[in-house]
This record gives C-alpha cells, structure tokens and sequence, in this order.
C-alpha cells in the first residue's frame, strides 16, 4: 500500500465541491458586486474626477493669485 495515499496534503482543506467539467460557475451568493458612482467635479461638472483635482479650478485660482499680488 503506497503511503502518499494516506498522508494529509499541506495546506488549508478544500470546503467546497469539485465542480463537474461541464458544470458553469456560479456568482457569490454571499458576496455583492461593487457599485461605484460617477464621481462628478462640482467645479466644472465633467465626469472623472473632483474639484479638488479639477485642472480648471486650479488655473482660474492660479490667475485669482497673480491678481491680488498686483495690488
């Protein structure tokens, strides 16, 4: 009798049942897909990033500085 038959394999045990060739996987049941939003500047109001990090924002505040330096 070979002895590789009767050892434990390493590792943490299997839990779930092994899955017939012709057998289609199943979605979590216990998990939910993720939902993002679009996230929307509220500066400018395009899609894709805030106002913090909004391109336009920074110029016009850019601009709004150099103003006040002058005077």
């Amino acid at each position: 009798m070979p002895m590789n038959c009767l050892q434990p394999k390493p590792g943490r045990p299997t839990k779930k049942r092994r899955k017939d060739k012709g057998e289609q996987p199943v979605g979590s049941s216990t998990k939910m897909k993720r939902k993002y939003n679009l996230i929307r500047c509220m500066f400018c109001g395009e899609v894709g990033y805030n106002k913090r990090s909004c391109a336009k924002k920074k110029k016009e505040d850019a601009e709004e500085q150099a103003r006040q330096m002058q005077l």
